[in-house]
């Protein structure tokens, strides 16, 4: 498998699915909410539609209920978390 930091220089360059975010925004935070604020989606509540449609995952984990929250033992190596939404659209954060 892949480092944290190998996946964060294959995004990298990526300005539409590459964000970075700070760490105390990140964790705590509703998973519908930090897609929200890196435009993987356009609201909150398409977020929750696509969790309730099965669409919506957290380092290739299904994500169904709308409540979770992100938590450090999410972040990769400490760093990164991948959301995909749908089958095929990736998403990167980078914890700073």
């Amino acid at each position: 498998s892949l480092s944290g930091d190998q996946i964060i220089q294959a995004f990298k360059g990526d300005k539409h699915r590459f964000t970075q975010l700070e760490k105390s925004r990140l964790i705590g935070a509703g998973l519908d909410q930090i897609a929200a604020m890196t435009n993987a989606v356009k609201s909150k509540s398409e977020a929750q539609k696509k969790m309730k449609a099965g669409g919506f995952y957290l380092n290739n984990t299904r994500i169904t209920h709308h409540q979770t929250t992100l938590t450090e033992q999410d972040l990769i190596d400490g760093k990164v978390v991948i959301l995909r939404i749908g089958k095929s659209s990736f998403y990167l954060i980078e914890a700073i």
